[in-house]
């Protein structure tokens, strides 16, 4: 039973007869058609430690007066093998009286060595020191999602002044293309 055989009405199928009918498509193969743009809203907040200023609150990660580069992490495990991570927007909101800093930064960590965060290329979004609306964009070089050894975060730092200074972190909507 070769590739591209009927199977006869009653023949059982094993699966060494199965894997004749499987035809191997390599990735070079696929064009734009074989994959799909999805954006992922992310909100799944990870605090550094248990002593950070970040807080968790209805509307997302709350870092009140007088954090210091105090950091937070959103997991993207929605990702699976051979996701191309494109893009990403952080949503949120700054009240600044004196002084705002807002950084975030697209990262991945290794199986090997889970403590060390390597950055990706181009993967940060422009400080943002305005009040208002948060609404940063970063076009990280191409991503690939090659293996399940590593995994991705956005990283994100903040640091607030006195008075009324606040930063409030939504989420991020990271968007991605996926083969077919």
């Amino acid at each position: 039973m070769g590739t591209g055989t009927a199977v006869a009405t009653g023949d059982t199928i094993t699966a060494a007869k199965m894997n004749l009918k499987v035809e191997t498509v390599e990735g070079t193969d696929l064009g734009t058609a074989d994959y799909v743009q999805r954006t992922f809203q992310v909100n799944g907040f990870e605090y550094k430690t248990s002593a950070a200023q970040w807080v968790a609150a209805r509307e997302g990660a709350h870092l009140p007066v007088g954090g210091t580069l105090e950091e937070l992490y959103i997991r993207l495990n929605f990702l699976k093998i051979g996701d191309v991570i494109q893009t990403y927007i952080l949503k949120g909101n700054i009240i600044k009286e004196t002084l705002v800093v807002l950084n975030c930064k697209l990262v991945k960590a290794n199986l090997a060595d889970p403590i060390t965060m390597t950055d990706i290329t181009n993967g940060a979004i422009s400080e943002v020191t305005t009040d208002g609306v948060v609404d940063a964009v970063a076009n990280p070089d191409d991503e690939t999602v090659v293996d399940d050894d590593h995994f991705y975060y956005l990283e994100i730092k903040g640091t607030t002044g006195a008075g009324a200074d606040d930063i409030l972190i939504i989420g991020a909507a990271v968007t991605i293309r996926r083969k077919l």
